[in-house]
């Protein structure tokens, strides 16, 4: 090897006998008045910026780290960098543990920034205050956004984005007195002097149509800037005004709404329903036995041997969030997505729910590697190279990568999360995830007083029927095109875009967070080549029983065509004998692909939706043991006479 020097990525010292520093979520950090928290929050804007505005060939800057997700398709940390493919880990068994080391070289690069340039640069002259910004600057860790957590006071609680994604600028500390206001580096990711992202290696990503229809094509070359949500995904020659994504709209308020789901606003008098689909389906993370195979937790990635309540993982969530925040924006393409500072939020949110889940199942990790690979994941173990991430400076003979047993433990990294850290046991974990998440577990222990007049009420809490909806599809049914399968309880919307406005029918989705395979300029993602090669299929759930509570506790109507006899316009009881017939006249999906088009179900290769239907024993005499769910079985009758369209049917393979 070469004389060059590698970047080794080993995270914030910890010197022997300190105290493990916690990742916090950044709500709890931002708004703390603490004084060391506002030095971190003073250290970390001016660092972030500083990083920003480095020059986007170097190594180091802000636009390269970026880039190691997805463009400009180079090389990272390499001598003589060529064209690359992504370095990606999508849909993989390594999906949670490429990422960790991801975001160590982030949170070490902003360390070293916050010493030698704002601590010795900016603050060079206030002497006094030295050692104080190094303190805090040696046990700052980079925050994470909980998108699953409830915010507000006590009146009024709902999923929201935090305050540091609602301003431009921000107040920070220039002495322990006095504060400047300053651009928020969060807010968005500007390029260095104002130039076009094509400068630096960025092109169109193209998304293929059926012939002879043109591809669809996002302009994110032209961008100075990165943008949530903008008016329109695809620039149309027609339109006087271009809206597209190359301009840096910053609509954060349509976060909060998709957040929202159509049912998370909670009250005093409960006239919502509190058990949201978002934080119901972080909390079976931890607790759906089937999860505890490190395997089925880690990747979307769909087995034929998976049961039904097994269609939840790790990067499901994770993809969903990715549209939910990008809405057509940076953030929902997977090759531009890490440029929008909230990538980092959203990730190390992902990095900590694996950690959680880690210490829930301290013993579970990867499965022995099979001799004769049939699928393209059975080569991915706990020794394969986490390529680019080097742990140390490599020996002139080899090149050393980081590995998933490297990074196994966050402790030895630098960092815990305040679920993880040192001397917790299993137990104070679970309880902590009790209160942040078991929002089913609350509304049983709690039900509103007109439950009873709906067959809900009841005293023995335990084999409560729970309803789920199961989806899984090729990753590359569209060639790379990313889409969206929307579940409905209740009548289709006649107009696009499908989202979750006030009434909605809409109970869910699940986002296929995938990019092109290859593209005409440079060498494509292997990864993804093989996975299109081998037809590789995903998966995703929705869970229904919070829509379905609330449809039954308002009485709602539902419009349907009915057949004379047939009255399944309402829903008059959770039991399996009127939930069913009620979901097979009044469950519908629909697919859009990232343009908002819709897509012809019938012409979409591997759609598979079904209905499973399992057992849940809730607790209420014991707040902190967590919910048990157990005994799904699939609900034919639900869909099988919709396998045209992807309704699943009995003996058609979607089920072993």
């Amino acid at each position: 090897m070469s004389s060059y020097d590698y970047y080794p990525i080993q995270g914030i010292k910890v010197e022997p006998g300190e105290e493990l520093p916690l990742r916090l979520e950044i709500d709890d950090w931002w708004n703390s008045e603490k004084l060391e928290h506002q030095w971190q929050k003073s250290l970390f804007v001016r660092a972030l910026q500083i990083l920003q505005d480095t020059d986007p060939t170097k190594r180091l800057s802000y636009f390269q780290i970026a880039g190691i997700h997805g463009m400009p398709y180079k090389e990272w940390d390499q001598p003589d960098p060529k064209d690359h493919g992504m370095y990606c880990a999508h849909s993989t068994v390594l999906f949670p543990t490429w990422h960790r080391p991801y975001l160590l070289l982030l949170e070490q690069r902003l360390h070293e920034i916050m010493v030698r340039d704002v601590i010795k640069g900016q603050f060079k002259n206030h002497v006094d205050l030295h050692d104080e910004l190094e303190q805090a600057a040696d046990i700052w860790r980079l925050p994470y956004w909980d998108w699953a957590a409830l915010k507000g006071d006590d009146e009024v609680k709902a999923l929201d984005v935090p305050t540091a994604l609602k301003e431009d600028r921000v107040e920070i500390l220039r002495t322990r007195d006095t504060v400047e206001s300053v651009p928020n580096p969060l807010w968005k990711f500007r390029m260095p002097k104002g130039k076009p992202m094509k400068d630096y290696g960025v092109i169109p990503i193209e998304y293929e149509n059926e012939a002879p229809k043109p591809p669809d094509i996002f302009y994110f070359q032209e961008c100075v800037a990165t943008t949530k949500y903008p008016e329109t995904a695809v620039f149309n020659p027609e339109e006087k005004q271009d809206k597209t994504v190359k301009h840096d709209v910053q609509r954060w308020y349509q976060i909060s709404k998709h957040l929202r789901d159509p049912t998370t606003k909670i009250v005093k008098n409960r006239k919502t329903n509190e058990a949201d689909t978002l934080r119901d389906t972080v909390y079976r993370l931890f607790t759906y036995d089937g999860l505890k195979d490190f395997r089925t937790f880690a990747t979307s990635r769909y087995h034929a041997e998976q049961r039904a309540e097994d269609y939840i993982s790790l990067e499901h969530v994770h993809n969903n969030l990715h549209n939910w925040i990008g809405g057509g924006g940076h953030m929902s393409h997977v090759p531009v997505s890490s440029f929008d500072p909230i990538f980092w939020l959203h990730h190390n949110n992902i990095d900590r729910l694996f950690a959680i889940w880690q210490a829930l199942n301290e013993n579970s990790w990867f499965e022995p590697l099979k001799e004769n690979p049939e699928e393209p994941d059975n080569i991915n173990g706990p020794e394969t190279d986490l390529i680019p991430f080097h742990p140390v400076q490599p020996s002139k003979s080899s090149e050393l990568f980081y590995n998933s047993n490297m990074c196994r433990y966050t402790t030895k990294l630098g960092y815990a999360y305040p679920e993880t850290k040192p001397g917790l046991t299993r137990k104070e974990t679970l309880a902590m995830v009790e209160k942040l998440y078991a929002s089913l577990q609350t509304f049983v222990q709690q039900p509103p007083p007109e439950i009873s007049e709906v067959s809900l009420k009841q005293d023995d809490f335990t084999g409560l029927r729970d309803y789920v909806v199961n989806v899984n599809y090729e990753r590359f049914a569209l060639s790379g095109t990313p889409f969206t399968v929307h579940i409905f309880v209740g009548e289709v919307p006649l107009t696009l875009p499908y989202n979750y406005a006030p009434g909605s029918t809409q109970v869910g989705n699940v986002y296929n967070f995938v990019a092109p395979p290859t593209n005409t300029i440079r060498q494509g993602c292997e990864n993804c080549a093989q996975q299109q090669a081998a037809g590789v299929k995903v998966c995703g759930q929705v869970v229904l029983t919070n829509a379905l509570i609330e449809r039954v506790r308002n009485g709602t109507y539902h419009e349907y065509s009915s057949t004379p006899g047939d009255d399944f316009h309402y829903l008059r009881s959770m039991k399996a004998s009127d939930v069913l017939p009620f979901l097979k006249a009044n469950l519908h999906w629909r697919v859009t692909k990232i343009t908002g088009n819709l897509v012809d179900r019938e012409s979409l290769p591997g759609l598979k939706v079904s209905v499973a239907v399992g057992r849940a024993d809730f607790f209420p005499e014991d707040a902190s043991k967590p919910v048990k769910y157990y005994g799904y079985e699939v609900a034919y009758d639900v869909t099988d006479t919709r396998e045209s369209i992807g309704g699943v049917a009995p003996g058609d393979g979607t089920y072993a």
